[in-house]
């Protein structure tokens, strides 16, 4: 009896949502703790208060909305939304750190943001449910703006902080189409099956790309 119990135990434990949970939740606190340790060998990096507050957040984020949901059993998707929000006003930030050749609409880039959120509260009514369009607004504005500074200032730019500027473009890319047609690929079961494996992986590897880049500057 026992042996069926933890056998059945063991089962529940290999479900493919607990795996990610349990993935993405040691994966985001390994990133908030390399995050950390580039910050005691690299002190003045200024992208730094940016980078732990954004892998902070989605860390944060994941416990919040996990314990929501499987102890409280209510619903954790206005958590994403906030935190979606909170991490496009940080990739404006990095942006402004960089780039200061959009000062004339800093508060246009500043309010976009807000405005894709109250567009899904107010209009659209999707604060509870699974956002498209403001997820898109925020995604689309992201990459955007880091494809401005892989354009106009990689020459101006540490290697180290070009690399994060290729990877999180890379990332806000992929999460822009994926939340584009999140819709087509949650009806049709084939879709999900083939597509969200791919955007589980990706989740990860972004996870892990801290552990990477504290490996890189140490060797620098």
């Amino acid at each position: 009896m026992p042996s069926a119990l933890f056998k059945t135990k063991w089962i529940e434990f290999l479900n493919p949502v607990n795996i990610y949970i349990t993935s993405n939740l040691i994966t985001g606190c390994f990133s908030v703790i390399s995050i950390y340790l580039i910050r005691i060998k690299h002190s003045n990096w200024s992208l730094f208060y940016v980078l732990f507050s954004w892998y902070g957040i989605r860390f944060l984020s994941d416990i919040f909305a996990t314990t929501i949901d499987l102890v409280f059993h209510k619903n954790p998707i206005p958590i994403f939304h906030i935190s979606t929000l909170l991490e496009t006003l940080l990739m404006v930030i990095m942006f402004q750190l960089i780039s200061r050749k959009l000062d004339k609409i800093k508060l246009i880039l500043f309010s976009l943001p807000f405005a894709a959120l109250f567009l899904d509260i107010v209009f659209l009514g999707t604060f509870f449910d699974i956002s498209t369009i403001g997820h898109v607004i925020s995604f689309a504005l992201t990459s955007l703006l880091l494809l401005f500074i892989l354009l106009i200032e990689n020459r101006t730019i540490d290697k180290q902080t070009l690399m994060v500027i290729r990877i999180f473009f890379f990332y806000h890319t992929i999460v822009f189409f994926y939340s584009l047609f999140q819709e087509i690929i949650r009806s049709n079961i084939d879709y999900f099956d083939f597509c969200y494996p791919i955007f589980f992986i990706i989740n990860l590897l972004m996870n892990c790309f801290p552990i990477f880049l504290l490996w890189s500057m140490r060797r620098s």
